[in-house]
């Protein structure tokens, strides 16, 4: 169920707060495994949402509480472990953009979440695995008009703040940022072409560690993780009838 709200200050801004509760049942492998537990969410928002020519504005302050949450792990020695517990966080995400000039935006979305593990046994209080504390994107866009369409250049820079990589908080997962960039262009009402990059300066990022090991997985300062896509590029071309 859920039940929201939503309050007008004035034609550019409003506020709203949401509740919600849910529940997510076993899948067939959960199932295959002897794993019948059902998960359940209880989610919080508060919320506050203003815009106009100029910028826009949207902040959300939330928490949630997660039950009956199973972790399982097959390790090295192809053991089987399971556990059975929950997590809860509080945080605050956003989204602005700011139009100081015609034609150009300068945009920045993020979020910082503070999430531990709960009733998890020896886990309890830890960070939970994978989640930075603070993660943003900042995206300008600049659009040239001209005679016969316009073209957008846009470029992202994106940060991930550090994690850890197992429940026990023992291997962590450094920071690390990339850059995108790209052009689109509008010719005419019929074509649009873009070319676009993905981490063009070509950074190295772990998005996790090795799945087989609780703790620490470095050995003989060798680490096995699993790491972002490298530098690529694409064109596209489209036609519309």
């Amino acid at each position: 169920w859920t039940a929201g709200a939503n309050y007008t200050i004035n034609e550019h801004a409003s506020m709203f707060a949401r509740v919600n509760s849910g529940v997510l049942f076993p899948s067939f492998d959960d199932l295959r495994d002897g794993n019948s537990q059902t998960q359940t969410v209880d989610q919080y928002e508060l919320g506050f949402k203003a815009e106009d020519k100029l910028y826009s504005l949207y902040l959300t302050a939330f928490a949630n509480r997660l039950d009956g949450v199973p972790y399982q792990q097959f390790d090295q020695n192809g053991n089987n472990i399971v556990s059975i517990g929950g997590a809860k966080a509080h945080g605050v995400e956003f989204e602005a953009a700011l139009r100081p000039v015609d034609n150009l935006e300068l945009a920045v979305t993020g979020n910082w979440t503070d999430a531990e593990y709960k009733d998890y046994g020896q886990y309890t209080g830890n960070r939970v695995q994978r989640q930075p504390k603070f993660q943003y994107r900042f995206t300008p866009r600049y659009t040239i008009p001209t005679g016969w369409g316009d073209v957008k250049v846009f470029g992202t820079y994106t940060h991930v703040g550090d994690r850890y990589g197992d429940l026990a908080n023992a291997q962590p997962l450094p920071s690390y940022y990339t850059i995108d960039g790209g052009a689109e262009a509008n010719i005419g009402v019929h074509w649009n072409l873009r070319l676009s990059g993905t981490n063009i300066t070509n950074q190295l990022g772990l998005t996790e560690g090795n799945a087989r090991i609780q703790g620490s997985s470095v050995s003989g300062n060798t680490f096995l993780g699993r790491a972002i896509f490298a530098r690529s590029y694409m064109f596209s071309a489209a036609y519309y009838f």
